[in-house]
């Protein structure tokens, strides 16, 4: 009597451990995809950020803050970063105004 009783219940652990195993199976399998699309939406996010940093690097910005707009403010941070003015453009600038200046003091 007991024998049964205990079997009848390891048959009905194990239903309910198989039934439990299928639905965090099912949950997986139907989530894994939307996590792998995220991931990846954030893998490019992340370069498109990296990618901006090194532009305004290159403008001259030596300690631009440029990397977290743009993974904080996504497409806003895109535009403060085209929008940033080019340092060494404008340091040239004023290199040639001085020469151009300096010569017709000199003439």
């Amino acid at each position: 009597m007991y024998n049964d009783f205990v079997q009848m219940m390891n048959t009905y652990a194990a239903r309910i451990f198989v039934f439990v195993l299928g639905l965090l199976w099912t949950a997986f399998v139907t989530i894994l995809p939307y996590i792998l699309i995220a991931c990846a939406l954030l893998a490019i996010h992340i370069f498109i950020a990296i990618m901006m940093e090194r532009a305004a690097r290159m403008k001259g910005h030596k300690k631009s803050h440029t990397f977290a707009m743009c993974f904080w403010l996504g497409i806003f941070g895109y535009i403060y970063a085209a929008c940033l003015p080019d340092l060494r453009l404008q340091q040239l600038q004023d290199i040639s105004e001085a020469i151009i200046t300096n010569k017709e003091d000199v003439a």
